[in-house]
């Protein structure tokens, strides 16, 4: 509750019921998937079924408390007065429709380090040397972002999403 919509939330139930992993995936982006594991990890102590996915979730929560993800976040200074990042778990992106001015939802949008640094895990790289390709890789995203208006963070998503591994091999090649 609060982390989804209530649409995208009934969008990914019934896709996980029906397995349907491609409305699954598209019901929900990188941002609430953290959020929803740090959820689920206060929630449930213990795990109903036996999964992979819940032992490397608890085995690598057990060995780092997430305050190091902090840097991932945002810099929230027109939502909470802050000059310095936080990841925290923020309201569903429809929610930020409503706004009239642009800066609350900017906030919002400001997850492009959550997409980076998950192509750079995938490859094994460092996270110290990100610096020297995020923003060629940010203006790639934004070049390829289709947006009908700056309330339209699908279209984000789907532009941060469209960086990949290769993009960021191509760049540290550079």
């Amino acid at each position: 509750m609060g982390l989804l919509s209530l649409s995208r939330r009934a969008e990914l139930l019934t896709g996980i019921e029906s397995r349907d992993w491609n409305q699954v995936w598209s019901s929900v982006m990188l941002p609430d998937l953290l959020a929803l594991g740090g959820k689920y990890l206060h929630r449930f102590k213990s795990d109903s079924q036996p999964s992979p996915v819940f032992t490397a979730l608890r085995e690598v929560s057990s060995n780092n408390d997430g305050s190091r993800l902090a840097t991932l976040g945002a810099v929230t200074y027109y939502s909470f007065g802050c000059g310095h990042p936080h990841l925290q778990p923020n309201a569903p992106y429809e929610e930020y429709e409503r706004h009239f001015f642009p800066d609350a939802i900017a906030e919002r949008f400001a997850e492009f380090k959550l997409f980076l640094v998950l192509q750079a895990d995938a490859l094994g790289v460092q996270p110290s040397v990100l610096g020297e390709v995020a923003e060629a890789l940010a203006a790639k995203a934004f070049r390829g972002a289709k947006m009908a208006d700056f309330r339209d963070w699908r279209s984000l998503q789907v532009a941060y999403a469209a960086i990949t591994a290769n993009d960021l091999k191509q760049a540290l090649e550079k």
